[in-house]
């Protein structure tokens, strides 16, 4: 894992050099979002992949530095507010994965239910509740989002 609370300097390098062993392009941001997805998608427990994703995104040009040019102290204040972001998209993506996972499971209770057995009930009312816990979710989930693009 990267530590993000390094120097930008420091996660730079672990970033470039997790770049470099991996074989992933960084000659522009498009590239390098494809390959992590990429490389994410056939193996979803990577999570070293993941924190990549999600530092590209949160990045607002310090980190991908292809043509700008700062003065003295104005990365380590850009970097900051990189950290910033990322510490909002990993809250978004914990959440989307705890949605995720509440339909999951909602769908397996559905696709559980016996037509036939008593345990019927309870497996259609186990799959309300947790229908209803994932739109509850949902709804948070959407709540925050619109307060976030207003504010």
């Amino acid at each position: 894992m990267i530590q993000i609370n390094q120097s930008l300097q420091e996660v730079k390098k672990e970033f470039f050099s997790t770049c470099r062993e991996n074989q992933i392009p960084t000659h522009n941001k498009a590239a390098l979002l494809y390959e992590l997805s990429a490389r994410l998608e056939t193996d979803e427990k990577n999570s070293l992949f993941r924190q990549m994703i999600l530092l590209v995104l949160a990045d607002n040009g310090v980190l991908l530095n292809y043509f700008g040019i700062f003065q003295e102290g104005e990365e380590e204040e850009e970097f900051q507010c990189i950290k910033e972001n990322y510490e909002r998209l990993a809250v978004d993506d914990k959440l989307q994965q705890e949605m995720s996972f509440k339909w999951k499971g909602a769908l397996a209770s559905c696709m559980n239910s016996s037509k036939i057995d008593a345990q019927c009930d309870v497996n259609e009312m186990s799959y309300e509740e947790k229908t209803r816990q994932a739109v509850r979710l949902y709804q948070k989930f959407m709540e925050k989002s619109e307060k976030e693009s207003y504010g």
